[in-house]
């Protein structure tokens, strides 16, 4: 890992008040650009389309 991953990440629900540690996965960060790239691509797969 390099840079500044960690190997996780903060999943924070805004409607229940809930933050949950999560392993994040290490081809993301080489595929997507760094964490910046990544946090783009979880984004893009979880919020849907209106």
């Amino acid at each position: 890992m390099g840079y500044a991953e960690t190997g996780h990440y903060l999943e924070i629900d805004l409607a229940r008040g809930n933050a949950e540690r999560a392993e994040s996965d290490p081809r993301l960060t080489e595929l997507h650009f760094g964490g910046l790239g990544t946090s783009v691509k979880l984004h893009w797969d979880r919020v849907p389309l209106r």
